[in-house]
């Protein structure tokens, strides 16, 4: 069966006393550095007392505080192909722990199902691998620590992985132009949460494989074994399953965790990151969300699927409020065809994706990065405006802009001073296109972030007037931008990547064989044109 490589989890935490590490330690903590002095949640509420074994044991052991938990659930290969019983399980807690009291969004755990004969049960069995992954919220440090319930085969151990600050150091390199950028040296965690704290890829409605009030995750010939042991697999995995909550509910929570991290991380003044290392989400994306037409795809029967504006332009460029770009169902149906589009292969026999067009976009996350440098006096929207309109048409991974991280550099004053200085650097590389861009956005007075908002939008609404007839260019380039995604240094964890290959099933396949980098959207098209 499946077992996640990397998951979506948030703990905050306040409120809670110092209590003694020893039992947890005498209970069989593995050690790393750093966790004697953690103040989370795992350790003074999950690790008081007696040591949970499973996630049944912490559920009871939760529930015996007094309080109460929300589920939340996404389908691992897809919301129309259930038959693995692949589901991976998010829930919230709120309530008392010893020394303190969770509040809603302080408390989040992350574990997995699995399918025996016909029954959905959830994955707790001793053998080698991960039973639970954990974030909490250090409410000393204020920034997240890392946790890990591990199966040994004969047992379960509780590791300490590391926190937030842990995570900077070990992505220090990576999108910085680093000749040899080692990543994943310290944790596995840095594979997803690259930022140091809490992720949802699907973050912004319509919330694609995950469970929504409107659309409930399917089962197939699978059953639910109701009863009411509360360490019985099955049991649980029924009770759960009933009682899911939607996704914009834990959509929520992850951007307050977010918040939270960004908001302490601006207060330190970025927990000594230069500032070429603080403006890469800037020029290259750190971490991605996932955008998709609004309604799922065998509702659109007739009409017209709505590709989503963030894959044409970057809505922070554009000023957001963008329309979605409509395509009639039967041309995209045909593309799909053309293009020989098939969704979990050798699993599921579909075109596509539950909602169509599943592309990668400027995460949530990156974008508050953004915020907290303009809010801090280190950017101006100007100056952000004019990065963001190099290459445009490549709203994320733009190897031109991505290149310009080269020029910044690791100390500057303020907004006025970074700006000089990347003047200063610009002005000899004349050898370089994207360089010549962004000094001529950064000196010209005619380029105001007001004339690349209207550029951006021009172009949006030329992909507009493009449609249909340019679908089968878009499904080639976000074939491509998927293939990038996976081509990009933030992939390069050898303990997990962003995507979760082999255990999550998240984009299609088809037969275009994409090339990073290798094609744009022409800018006065809208159209397909070859990278020069």
């Amino acid at each position: 069966m499946f077992r996640a490589a990397a998951i979506v989890l948030t703990i905050l935490l306040s409120g809670c006393s110092h209590l003694p590490f020893a039992t947890a330690q005498a209970a069989g903590l593995v050690q790393a550095a750093g966790v004697e002095g953690a103040n989370d949640a795992v350790k003074k509420g999950i690790l008081a007392g007696s040591t949970p074994k499973t996630i049944f044991d912490v559920r009871q052991k939760l529930l015996g505080f007094g309080g109460k938990f929300k589920t939340h659930i996404v389908a691992n290969r897809g919301h129309e192909n259930p038959k693995e019983g692949s589901f991976s399980w998010f829930e919230t807690y709120t309530g008392p722990i010893p020394g303190g009291t969770v509040k809603d969004g302080e408390l989040y755990i992350g574990f997995f199902s699995e399918r025996q004969g016909d029954t959905l049960q959830v994955m707790q069995g001793f053998e080698p691998g991960l039973m639970i992954e954990i974030i909490a919220w250090d409410a000393t440090k204020q920034q997240y620590d890392f946790w890990e319930l591990i199966g040994t085969g004969k047992g379960s151990e509780w590791h300490f992985r590391g926190d937030s600050n842990d995570v900077l150091a070990d992505v220090a390199a990576i999108n910085t132009k680093d000749a040899h950028p080692a990543f994943g040296t310290r944790l596995r965690c840095s594979g997803c949460h690259t930022q140091g704290g809490p992720i949802m890829k699907e973050l912004a409605a319509p919330n694609n494989d995950w469970w929504t009030d409107a659309h409930r995750l399917e089962l197939a010939d699978m059953k639910l074994k109701a009863g009411t042991n509360a360490q019985d697999p099955a049991n649980v995995a029924a009770a759960l399953f009933h009682g899911a909550k939607d996704a914009s509910d834990l959509a929520g929570d992850v951007k307050l965790g977010i918040n939270k991290l960004m908001d302490a991380r601006d207060r330190r003044g970025g927990d000594g990151q230069s500032v070429k290392q603080q403006l890469r989400p800037l020029f290259a994306p750190m971490e991605i969300n996932l955008a998709s037409d609004a309604k799922p795809f065998r509702e659109r029967t007739a009409g017209s699927v709505e590709l989503p504006s963030g894959f044409f332009v970057d809505e922070r460029l554009a000023g957001g409020d963008l329309p979605a770009i409509k395509v009639p169902t039967g041309a995209y149906a045909g593309a799909l065809a053309a293009a020989g589009s098939r969704f979990a292969p050798d699993e599921a026999n579909t075109a596509e994706t539950f909602h169509a067009f599943v592309v990668p976009v400027r995460s949530y996350i990156d974008n508050r990065a953004i915020d907290g440098l303009e809010a801090r006096g280190l950017v101006d929207p100007e100056l952000v405006a004019d990065v963001l309109a190099v290459d445009f048409t490549n709203p994320l991974h733009s190897a031109a802009r991505a290149g310009l991280i080269r020029y910044v550099p690791d100390h500057a004053h303020d907004a006025a001073d970074l700006r000089a200085q990347l003047i200063a650097a610009l002005g000899p590389a004349k050898g370089d296109p994207a360089a010549r861009e962004l000094l001529a956005n950064l000196t010209d007075p005619a380029r105001t972030a007001a004339a690349h908002r209207t550029r951006a939008r021009a172009f949006a609404a030329t992909a507009a007037k493009a449609a249909p007839e340019a679908i089968g260019d878009w499904l080639r380039m976000a074939s491509q931008r998927r293939a990038e995604v996976k081509a990009a240094e933030t992939s390069k964890n050898p303990r997990g990547q962003i995507l979760e290959p082999g255990f999550r099933v998240i984009f299609p396949v088809d037969h275009l064989q994409p090339q990073p980098g290798a094609l744009h959207l022409d800018e006065t098209t809208a159209r397909l044109a070859v990278r020069r």
